[in-house]
């Protein structure tokens, strides 16, 4: 349900159930149930890269969702590895577009080994619409590796949700 700007009331004005469910009741379900897409990794291999620009981590991690203009949370968690002392760098795109608009995008993740990480990023205020969201990522040296329930029984987890 989308949101409605607050009506200001004036002084005698006869209060109609249509207004009080349009400026209260329904402000309130949009204040509780923000549009939110939630995309779990259910795959049976790893994803990995060894790319030093930024690439879609897998078409699998992708939302499409319809918000209402308010400011957009990006979260993705997961176990990741590296075979080597590079960084991963990762980001988020809204309609093909980073977020972060820094050419090492949004967050930098562990030199080397394997660890349980997250990201996120906040987007504020897209246009009321549907927009479409993914991660992307990077590696300096190695073979950077986000499992997905190939060598290690994990999934990583990908959330986008209206936050405003």
């Amino acid at each position: 349900m989308a949101w409605t700007s607050p009506r200001t009331w004036v002084a005698g004005e006869l209060v109609t159930a249509a207004l009080m469910n349009a400026h209260v009741r329904d402000n309130l379900i949009a204040l509780k149930d923000p549009p939110t897409e939630f995309d779990p990794g259910v795959g049976v291999s790893d994803y990995s890269t060894t790319s030093s620009s930024m690439v879609d981590i897998s078409a699998d991690l992708s939302v499409t969702m319809t918000t209402t203009g308010g400011d957009i949370l990006c979260l993705l968690a997961g176990t990741w590895g590296n075979s080597s002392t590079g960084d991963f760098q990762l980001d988020f795109l809204e309609d093909a577009v980073s977020l972060s608009s820094h050419s090492d995008g949004a967050a930098r993740l562990l030199k080397s080994g394997t660890a349980l990480a997250s990201a996120f990023y906040v987007s504020e205020s897209p246009s009321a619409a549907s927009h479409t969201y993914k991660p992307q990522w990077k590696i300096s040296s190695g073979t950077g590796r986000l499992f997905n329930g190939g060598s290690i029984n994990v999934n990583p987890a990908f959330l986008v949700r209206e936050v405003s």
